[in-house]
């Protein structure tokens, strides 16, 4: 960030605003480095730590939701608190930017509640290790084909709860278009509701990623991941398929990346693998997650075809395609 040294006094005021929420994100940061001068952190320490800035929460800027028009990136955050902050995002991969030119086209993250829930392949070029839709129910292609995204829609609300729909693949599914929502409304019954629908041509696997410490449990209806703090992520999957086939395995995180591949960093420990869970469908598929502390009941969800809405504790969530 660069401070204009002619700006205007309304110009100067905001950029003083943007001082001090830089300033308290210093601070909410500083526990994760081990070593003070970790990834220059002594650098942002003489850019926004002058004793005359006051320090200002984020989420009291209005920065609970940001969108990188370049990248097509969506984000939706809950608060600016501690670790049990939720963020989940949303890539339709408008532009590669040099570096971060990874097969990610219409893919989703998750994090919350102390833990990564949903994650993607890690440093590499591979395929096998994304959250993504997939052609074919066996058969995982070594690398993706590159293609670029469009983010069609999107909206946030005051809560940092939102959606956004976009299209594209780079999996070699042919027309997808993903929606993809994030709701963190008290009146939902759970501390975050995910809803992913996607539609496509030829879509036939649905995959999710989640770091390997993470238990995966396989109920009638769709997945339960467990966190080693105790806290679970449900979903409810709805597709055409009148028996629901769920597939589960392993993959390395990184791919066959060696150089700058620490794993999955959590806890002090560094994890080599990830764990995948495919499900089977055709073309058509939405899947509702719900995110709850340890010892919570997730809310009955369900999906109301008549009026195209998820129902969630007592709120109902409209589906936009």
């Amino acid at each position: 960030m660069s401070i204009s040294l002619t700006a205007t006094p309304e110009q100067a005021a905001a950029n003083f605003e943007q001082h001090g929420v830089i300033k308290w994100m210093h601070d909410y940061l500083a526990d994760s480095f081990d070593d003070p001068d970790e990834r220059g952190y002594s650098m942002y320490s003489l850019l926004y730590y002058s004793p005359e800035t006051k320090a200002i929460n984020p989420q009291k800027a209005g920065w609970l939701n940001f969108h990188d028009k370049e990248q097509g990136i969506v984000i939706f955050r809950n608060q600016f608190n501690d670790e049990n902050d939720i963020v989940a995002t949303y890539t339709a991969t408008a532009k590669r930017v040099r570096g971060h030119q990874g097969p990610d086209t219409n893919t989703f993250r998750l994090i919350g509640l102390g833990i990564p829930w949903i994650i993607g392949a890690g440093r590499t070029g591979q395929i096998a290790g994304q959250t993504n839709l997939f052609p074919s129910h066996s058969e995982t292609a070594e690398k993706g084909d590159g293609q670029l995204g469009r983010l069609l829609d999107y909206q946030y609300h005051d809560n940092g709860s939102g959606f956004a729909f976009g299209a594209g693949s780079c999996m070699g599914v042919k027309g997808h278009k993903r929606y993809f929502a994030a709701d963190y409304s008290a009146a939902t019954g759970a501390e975050a509701v995910i809803i992913v629908s996607d539609s496509s041509l030829n879509g036939k696997r649905w995959r999710l990623s989640t770091p390997e410490f993470n238990k995966v449990d396989l109920p009638e209806d769709g997945f339960l991941i467990k966190a080693l703090n105790g806290s679970t992520l449900k979903g409810k999957v709805f597709t055409s398929q009148t028996t629901l086939k769920i597939d589960t395995g392993r993959v390395r995180y990184g791919g066959s990346t060696v150089r700058n591949n620490p794993g999955i960093r959590y806890r002090g420990k560094s994890y080599t693998h990830s764990k995948w869970l495919d499900i089977n469908c055709e073309g058509n598929i939405m899947v509702i997650m719900t995110l709850q502390k340890k010892g919570t009941m997730h809310p009955v969800v369900r999906f109301d075809k008549v009026k195209k809405e998820v129902v969630a504790g007592e709120k109902g969530l409209a589906i936009w395609r």
